[in-house]
């Protein structure tokens, strides 16, 4: 008897090893629901270059976790894929490093910034149209993710559209130098409200440039732009970069699937109330965006 009352002791006085400490999908998912939903203390000021922020993703994940940002049509109480646009193959994705960083550090908003939006495109999905968002967790199993590179687009292309591979390739040089902005010094056509109306004469779908005998430029890059969402900050080289200019995170491609495909217990989905500044809706709302 006293044998066994040492060991249990012994057991609860046991210092916790490394992996023991870090955390896996359903602890780092309540971490961030928490500061999702204000019950968590965010650091919303912290830097990059801020030491905690360098930490390997191992130091403090036990496991890889994976995520994406779902903006869902209204009413949505919980996404059932990766993304829930009809057609949409592939998706982007966030990785560990993110998971470690970002979400444990910014308030929503400034997450997305970080993630790669553009403010004007948060304003109106979230602001305007109020599509309400979540954040998915997931460990990659069936989905295996990779780095969102050139190399990696063209992968998923040839994958999922292999007869406009070669279109793609023939403007590949000229879409890796020349921005979103550039491209539409070339038509009468804003790649952003194309986007913004999807049934619309310039939404540029598979079909539609399947349809062109001889794609320009242009519209090589309006399509990535529309069916694939390489939007004006994807460079291509597997980080996001932000509106300002600067490196964000490390993003992946993966193939768009029903979230239960991941299996049971294998994913988490965190609703995200996200707050926009007020200067940023008093600049769209400025510019006419009503």
């Amino acid at each position: 008897m006293g044998c066994a009352a040492s060991h249990e002791h012994s057991d609860q006085e046991r210092p916790r090893s490394d992996m023991e400490k870090r955390l896996d999908l359903n602890a780092v998912s309540d971490i961030v629901r928490d500061l999702c939903t204000g019950k968590g203390e965010v650091q919303p000021k912290a830097k990059l270059t801020d030491p905690a922020s360098n930490r390997a993703w191992t130091e403090v994940l036990s496991e890889p976790v994976f995520g994406r940002l779902c903006s869902c049509p209204r009413g949505t109480t919980a996404p059932d894929r990766l993304s829930s646009r009809d057609g949409r193959k592939y998706v982007f994705a966030f990785g560990p490093e993110t998971v470690c960083g970002t979400l444990l550090r910014l308030e929503p908003y400034e997450m997305l910034v970080q993630l790669g939006l553009i403010p004007r495109y948060i304003y109106w999905k979230v602001y305007k149209e109020e599509l309400p968002c979540f954040l998915v967790l997931f460990r990659p199993g069936r989905v295996q993710p990779e780095p969102a590179t050139w190399d990696g687009v063209i992968a998923f292309i040839s994958r999922h559209y292999p007869l406009c591979v070669d279109r793609v390739h023939k403007h590949l040089p000229e879409i890796k130098t020349r921005s979103v902005d550039d491209f539409e010094k070339d038509c009468s056509v804003r790649f952003i409200e194309a986007l913004e109306n999807p049934t619309g004469p310039d939404y540029m779908t598979y079909d539609r440039y399947m349809a062109l005998s001889d794609p320009l430029p242009w519209q090589t890059r309006l399509f990535l732009y529309c069916e694939l969402r390489l939007f004006e900050l994807f460079t291509g080289d597997g980080r996001t970069k932000l509106h300002d200019g600067s490196l964000g995170e490390t993003e992946y491609l993966c193939d768009n699937v029903d979230l239960t495909d991941f299996g049971e217990g294998n994913y988490r989905i965190i609703p995200l109330t996200v707050t926009i500044p007020d200067d940023v809706i008093q600049k769209y709302e400025n510019e006419g965006e009503t």
